[in-house]
């Protein structure tokens, strides 16, 4: 049987089932030594270079990892292109700012979604993409009130509705420091004239 490609990949798990699965290649590669390489994840995965490079993008513009995550994939990618062809990674710099401007959109289209559906709980919201509510509700809300394009405007009803959403109230008060926390930084960016 040969090596499988991103298609079949995804064909043969859940939703959630594949996140989960790139989710975790994404970070081994961020997170680990010079050491592995492309030839241990499509050995160790059977998965082809293709469907490999797929799945680090994938896992990127889907959120499945951290924005720390992100900067070491970025960082990891520049150095062995640095190394293999004997340039400072430029590719990989431009590869990588087209993939974190996905990554916004795809924030930008989850805070609409959001607000549109107002039957909806960010939990089963994030169930619906196949994510697991617990490990994504406080990144996402994080990306939310960031710099992804949301406006004011937006961030006020996305929070309102968060506030309606917490299942309990140690989570409410945790949500109240973070929201105070991140608009007090975005308003510090804005009077700085950063935002």
């Amino acid at each position: 049987m040969g090596k499988r490609t991103f298609t079949q990949l995804k064909k043969s798990m859940t939703l959630r089932q594949f996140n989960l699965f790139c989710r975790d290649i994404a970070n081994e590669y961020a997170f680990s030594g010079l050491f592995l390489a492309r030839t241990h994840f499509t050995t160790t995965y059977n998965i082809t270079e293709s469907c490999y490079q797929k799945i680090k993008d994938y896992a990127v513009t889907h959120y499945l990892i951290s924005d720390h995550g992100v900067d070491l994939m970025e960082s990891k990618s520049m150095g062995n292109q640095a190394r293999s062809a004997g340039v400072e990674g430029w590719s990989s710099n431009k590869h990588y700012a087209k993939l974190r401007k996905e990554r916004k959109k795809f924030i930008f289209e989850i805070a609409e979604e959001y607000i549109e559906h107002p039957e909806m709980t960010l939990g089963q919201l994030i169930e619906s993409r196949g994510r697991n509510p617990e490990g994504y509700y406080y990144m996402l809300y994080i990306a939310f009130v960031g710099d992804y394009g949301v406006t004011f405007e937006m961030a006020k009803k996305m929070v309102a509705r968060m506030f309606n959403d917490c299942p309990s109230e140690d989570k409410c008060i945790t949500l109240c420091a973070i929201v105070e926390t991140f608009w007090s930084e975005r308003n510090a960016r804005k009077k700085g004239g950063t935002q």
